[in-house]
């Protein structure tokens, strides 16, 4: 309740509510429908974050490119 009171004046807090739901239960990541739509597959979890941690020691931005 009093989340809910502070959100009516706090717009950071509103957000946190509203986006609390994403909290209440584990993502899971199935790539599985793609794969049989396009045949591409995902990258494992393991070498995507392997790369995203070389790119960013390097000072580079894996968003650009």
């Amino acid at each position: 309740m009093l989340l809910r009171a502070l959100g009516l004046v706090n717009p950071t807090v509103c957000e946190l509510l509203e986006m609390q739901y994403q909290f209440e239960e584990p993502f899971i990541v199935d790539s599985s429908r793609i794969t049989r739509s396009l045949g591409i597959t995902a990258t494992p979890i393991e070498q995507a974050i392997t790369e995203t941690l070389r790119t960013y020691r390097h000072g580079q931005n894996p968003a650009a490119g």
